[in-house]
C-alpha cells in the first residue's frame, strides 16, 4: 500500500513539476541584456529596492513579489552588480515585464 501510494506521488511530483517548471524556463530561459527588465531574486531577508539601488539600478513595474522584482539599468555589468549586492538570482525579465504590462 506504500509502495502504491509512493508511485501516486511520484506521478503528482511530475505532472505538478512540468505544469510549473515549463512556463518557468520559457520565462527565464534567455540571458540577461543590459537596458532591459531583470528578473531579480532576493533572500527573504533581503530589500529588493536597497539590492537594486545599490547596484545602481532601479525598479519597475506596479508591484513587488516577496522574493522578488523586475529591475533596470543601463550599465553592462548591472547583472554583476546586483548578485554583489545579495541577489540570489538574476534572470532575463523581459517576458515577465510583459505579462506583469510594463
Amino acid at each position: 500500500m506504500v509502495q502504491h501510494f509512493t508511485q501516486k506521488l511520484a506521478l503528482v511530483c511530475m505532472v505538478l513539476g512540468m505544469f510549473f517548471g515549463v512556463p518557468l524556463l520559457a520565462l527565464t530561459a534567455q540571458p540577461p541584456v543590459a537596458g532591459k527588465p531583470m528578473l531579480v531574486v532576493v533572500p527573504p531577508w533581503a530589500s529588493i529596492p536597497a539590492v537594486v539601488s545599490k547596484a545602481g539600478g532601479r525598479i519597475i513595474g506596479p508591484q513587488l513579489a516577496t522574493l522578488g522584482g523586475l529591475a533596470v539599468a543601463d550599465t553592462p555589468n548591472f547583472r554583476q552588480k546586483l548578485k554583489e549586492a545579495g541577489a540570489w538570482a538574476v534572470l532575463d525579465g523581459r517576458r515577465t515585464a510583459l505579462l506583469c504590462g510594463v
